[in-house]
C-alpha cells in the first residue's frame, strides 16, 4: 500500500484542491518555427469549442469545471444569480460524498463530485433540487496520506461526458447521464514514476476534443483524445518535471489558444495541437510544490500582443507576474516583477480590474497587479479560498465562515457573512475546497461533507457597508 511520507504541517497545506526564481530580472526565451505549431485545421476545431469556456458552455449559470466556466474564479458574465444581493446561507441539502476536497461541478440540474470512502474513491451525480443520488461509480484506491486520502482534484463537463482525475493517477471518463464508463488511464500504469507526495491535485481540462492533465515525468503533460482515450500528444520540455499539483487553463494568444501549465518546476505555454513547447519560465518552490493555478489576461489595447500571467507559490517563494510577447514568431517570458507579497499555498488568486485578491500565508490580500504593491491585508479567514463574484469576493474561511467582501483597493469591506458549518465547525477544522456559486445557488465543502446554501436571510457583520 503506497504511504505518504510524514512531513511537517507547513508541507501539506501546499496541496490544494483540487487542488503555485530566481533574484533580479530573468529572461527565458523559447524559439520555435510557426510552421511547426501551426496545425490550422486542427487548431481552428479546437477553438470552435471554447467560445464560451473551454469545456463549450452552453447553460448560463453552470460551473462545468475547476474555478467556473473559464477558470477564471468567477461565473460567467451575463449570470448574476441574485447571489450578491441575497448571499445564499440557507440550506438547501446535504450530502456526504466521502473524504476529500474536490469541488463540485454543476451543469442544468445535475451536480457531479468526488470522494472517498474506505477503500474506494467515488464520482457520483446528485439532483441539484434535492441532493438525492442519481448514480455513483467508484473504483478502490489505496493510497494513503496524513492528512487525507480523499481525491483533491475536480471533475470536468464536456461533451456529455464527466472527467476525473482520482489521487492516485485514475483518470476517467463516464457518460454523464448514466455513469457509463468510456475509458480510463491509470498514470502509474508507465507513465509516471511516482505519484506526488500528496496526490494528484491538478484539474483535467477539456480544450475541444481533448483532455489534458499532468502526469509528470516521464510522460509530463499528456493529451488524450475525449472520445476514444487515444494518447494524442506528450508536451514537449516537460518531459523531466514532476507533476505540480496546479491546473492547466486555456488562454488565447496571439496566433491562437495556448495550454497554460504550472509543473513543480516551471510555467510553459504549450500548442494544444501538438503539446510543442512554446515558451517557458522557471518556477521552482520548496518541495516541488507549485499548487495554485495560473492567471492568464491580455495587456489590453495598450498591448494587444502581449499576455500577463501571474504565478503564485507558497514556502516563502511569492508571486510573479511574467510578460509573455511574441517575437517573430516565436514567444518570449520575461519576468515583470517577484515579490513575496502574496505566497498562496493552494488557493488560487481571482483578478478583478487591476487588482489581484487572493491569500498570502493566512491574510487576504489586495495586490496592483502591474507593479506588485499590496494595497492591503486582512486577517480572519485562515488559510481560505475565494471566488469573484459581481464585483465582490466570495470568501469561504478555513474555518467554515462563508463571508461577501466588495472588491476593492480601499480595504477589506464585509458585507455579508454566514456560518454554514454551525458551531461545530466544518471537520478537523479545515475547508480548503474553494466555494462553487452555481445556478442561483453557493456549494460549500468540508473534508467530508458538500452543503448546498440558497439565498434568504443575510447576516450582515457590525458596521456593514453594501
Amino acid at each position: 500500500m503506497e504511504t505518504c511520507m510524514n512531513s511537517r504541517w507547513i508541507a501539506f497545506l501546499a496541496l490544494g484542491t483540487a487542488a503555485l526564481a530566481g533574484l533580479g530580472w530573468f529572461a527565458w526565451q523559447q524559439s520555435r518555427n510557426r510552421d511547426e505549431f501551426s496545425e490550422e485545421l486542427l487548431v481552428e476545431a479546437l477553438e470552435s469549442k471554447v467560445s464560451s469556456g473551454p469545456v463549450g458552455l452552453e447553460i448560463p449559470g453552470d460551473w462545468p469545471q475547476w474555478r467556473g466556466p473559464t477558470r477564471e474564479g468567477k461565473p460567467a458574465p451575463i449570470v448574476s444569480g441574485g447571489l450578491v444581493d441575497s448571499f445564499p446561507g440557507n440550506l438547501a441539502w446535504e450530502h456526504s460524498p466521502g473524504e476529500g476536497y474536490s469541488s463540485p461541478v454543476i451543469a442544468g440540474n445535475r451536480v457531479y463530485m468526488m470522494g472517498r470512502r474506505e477503500p474506494d474513491e467515488t464520482l457520483c451525480c446528485l439532483e441539484l433540487a434535492t441532493g438525492k443520488t442519481v448514480w455513483e461509480q467508484s473504483w478502490p484506491t489505496p493510497f494513503k496520506c496524513d492528512f487525507g486520502n480523499g481525491p483533491r482534484a475536480t471533475p470536468v463537463l464536456a461533451s456529455g461526458k464527466v472527467v476525473s482525475l482520482g489521487i492516485a493517477g485514475d483518470l476517467r471518463v463516464v457518460n454523464a447521464d448514466d455513469g457509463k464508463p468510456a475509458w480510463s488511464v491509470r498514470f502509474a500504469d508507465g507513465l509516471a514514476r511516482a505519484t506526488p507526495q500528496w496526490g494528484y491535485s491538478g484539474s483535467p481540462l477539456v480544450l475541444g476534443e481533448r483532455v489534458i492533465a499532468q502526469a509528470g515525468a516521464p510522460a509530463g503533460l499528456l493529451a488524450w483524445d475525449l472520445a476514444t482515450g487515444r494518447e494524442a500528444w506528450r508536451a514537449a520540455g516537460l518531459d523531466s518535471d514532476p507533476a505540480g499539483y496546479s491546473s492547466p487553463v486555456a488562454a488565447a494568444f496571439p496566433g491562437g489558444t495556448q495550454v497554460v501549465a504550472l509543473s513543480a518546476r516551471r510555467v510553459a505555454g504549450i500548442h494544444p495541437a501538438s503539446g510543442s513547447l512554446l515558451w517557458e519560465f522557471p518556477w521552482e518552490t520548496d518541495f516541488e510544490v507549485n499548487a495554485a493555478t495560473p492567471l492568464v489576461w491580455t495587456g489590453g489595447e495598450e498591448h494587444p500582443g502581449i499576455r500577463y500571467v501571474f504565478i503564485t507559490s507558497g514556502y516563502g517563494k511569492g508571486c510573479a507576474l511574467i510578460r509573455v510577447s511574441e517575437i517573430g514568431g516565436s514567444f518570449e517570458a520575461r519576468q515583470v516583477y517577484h515579490v513575496r507579497g502574496l505566497r498562496s499555498h493552494f488557493g488560487t488568486p481571482v483578478r478583478v480590474g487591476d487588482h489581484i485578491y487572493g491569500f498570502d500565508e493566512q491574510m487576504l490580500v489586495c495586490l496592483d497587479w502591474r507593479t506588485g504593491k499590496v494595497a492591503w491585508k486582512h486577517r480572519g479567514y485562515a488559510k481560505g479560498t475565494l471566488v469573484a463574484l459581481e464585483g465582490h469576493l466570495a470568501v469561504l474561511g478555513e474555518k467554515g465562515t462563508l463571508a461577501l467582501l466588495k472588491a476593492t483597493p480601499e480595504g477589506p469591506i464585509e458585507v455579508a457573512r454566514h456560518e454554514p458549518f454551525g458551531e461545530a465547525g466544518p471537520r478537523n477544522g479545515r475547508c480548503w475546497t474553494g466555494p462553487v456559486p452555481a445556478r442561483g445557488m453557493m456549494f460549500v465543502r468540508d473534508e467530508s461533507r458538500l452543503l448546498a446554501l440558497k439565498g434568504g436571510a443575510t447576516v450582515e457583520p457590525p458596521g456593514a457597508k453594501r
